[in-house]
């Protein structure tokens, strides 16, 4: 009788062990990720970045963006979180005071904890579990221009090296260039595309193969003509959230695996 019970009950525990080693993959999908992930999320006309390192829960926002009116942390941020079974954020690092940059900040830590928050512009290095960035940006004169005052972040991610320009303007690109030397893979476009930024002078300087606009509908023309130009001039690819809607590029073990349109 005892023989007869136990194989009656033998596919019961079977399939309570398979649900709940389910429930436990998925809790913990993020340590069995071997990508590294760079998302340009589009947050209309502002900037966010969600960077995610593998094998690891360790995730980073580059800007929170921010709208006036419209809930930006819980109708753009968080869905892509969620969806993505991000359950809490390592660092936030805010490039600079423009509430397009940061107004959604508040708002997204009353829904997700957030552990560490960077807005000092004179940090000079941010690190995320394998990942780790220098502000080349960190010493400026104009301490009174909260543009030229971004934290600019460069860094390798996957073997592919990223420039986070912030809303810097052709006056600190040019300072940039002259103090460092800029092998760009990915460029982060300055400002939105505007005028005052990715000069000739500087893309000449850092070679870029990508570049992101970071943008939505506004009254200022960005992304202006004159930058599509500069970026067309030097072949640039050229990636824009208006048109493209978020983009995600992924890596494994130092290659570029594919670049693609996120959700």
């Amino acid at each position: 009788i005892y023989s007869i019970e136990s194989k009656k009950q033998r596919p019961f525990f079977i399939s309570f062990l398979f649900v709940i080693s389910w429930f436990v993959l998925l809790y913990n999908r993020a340590f069995l990720n071997p990508y590294q992930k760079v998302t340009f999320l589009n947050v209309y006309q502002g900037d966010c970045c969600i960077i995610q390192d593998s094998f690891s829960d360790k995730v980073m926002l580059i800007d929170t963006g921010g709208l006036v009116n419209y809930d930006v942390a819980n109708k753009l941020i968080m869905p892509y979180l969620n969806y993505h079974g991000i359950r809490n954020i390592d660092i936030v690092v805010i490039t600079h005071d423009d509430f397009d940059h940061n107004g959604a900040l508040k708002d997204l830590q009353n829904s997700i904890l957030i552990k560490q928050i960077i807005d000092n512009q004179e940090v000079e290095n941010v690190n995320l579990g394998k990942i780790e960035f220098t502000n080349i940006n960190s010493k400026t004169t104009d301490k009174n221009d909260k543009n030229d005052n971004s934290i600019v972040l460069y860094g390798n991610i996957g073997g592919t090296n990223f420039l986070f320009t912030g809303d810097i303007s052709s006056n600190v690109e040019e300072k940039l260039i002259k103090e460092h030397d800029l092998d760009v893979d990915v460029l982060k476009v300055a400002h939105h595309g505007s005028s005052t930024s990715t000069s000739q002078k500087f893309l000449e300087a850092i070679n870029t193969k990508y570049a992101i606009i970071s943008v939505g509908r506004n009254y200022y023309g960005h992304p202006t003509k004159q930058v599509l130009d500069n970026l067309s001039k030097y072949d640039v690819i050229v990636y824009r959230t208006d048109i493209d809607g978020s983009i995600r590029f992924v890596f494994k073990s130092n290659d570029l695996l594919f670049i693609e349109k996120a959700k």
